[in-house]
């Protein structure tokens, strides 16, 4: 019996071949789904523009829907891995625009905005994105159990109140451990 090996070319492959291929530990293969869904996701934050949220923010909270995408996505549903993708991209940058509405971040939304041309024009939002193996890396090595256990329900869509529910812990702890891995997570660019 000979093990054959399938060699994979990625950038001609589907996008559902590549996760399966992803899932079981293809750097090559997960990189190149990022790669094809970053431009997904800077386009569905350029679409958001006119909100209090700012476009990087919104990419990288796109970028978080599309690790939800890999781990939620199910072949049996019938739909294609981008559909599945782009809507998992699209409701984390809608929920992170609804949080920034909310009353307690009122204050934030007043201050003076600066010319977001400019901007853009400054940083690109490319260069300043981590790649997937050092966000994992982050996750795994630099997150304490309790954070972890946050990020991955609000990465399945839970609120801050759904999550203190199901951690047993309350709203302002779960707030507060995602702030942290914010942090961790830009502190590494």
């Amino acid at each position: 019996m000979s093990n054959t090996v399938k060699v994979i070319s990625v950038e001609n492959d589907a996008d559902e071949e590549l996760l399966d291929f992803a899932r079981k530990g293809d750097e090559k293969a997960l990189s190149e789904l990022v790669k094809r869904m970053f431009p997904v996701a800077r386009s569905r934050a350029y679409s958001y523009r006119n909100s209090f949220v700012e476009q990087e923010d919104l990419t990288q909270e796109g970028m978080l829907g599309l690790l939800d995408a890999f781990d939620g996505f199910d072949h049996k549903k019938g739909v294609a891995f981008r559909t599945y993708a782009d809507k998992c991209i699209n409701n984390r940058m809608l929920n992170a625009i609804r949080n920034s509405e909310t009353q307690k971040n009122r204050p934030l939304n007043s201050y003076v905005q600066l010319d977001e041309e400019k901007l853009v024009s400054v940083i690109n939002v490319e260069d300043d994105f981590l790649n997937v193996e050092e966000l994992c890396t982050i996750i795994d090595k630099k997150l304490s159990s309790f954070e972890k256990s946050v990020i991955k329900q609000y990465l399945c869509g839970y609120s801050y109140n759904e999550i203190a529910v199901r951690l047993n812990s309350t709203e302002k702890a779960v707030d507060n451990a995602i702030q942290r891995v914010r942090r961790k997570i830009r502190n590494e660019d």
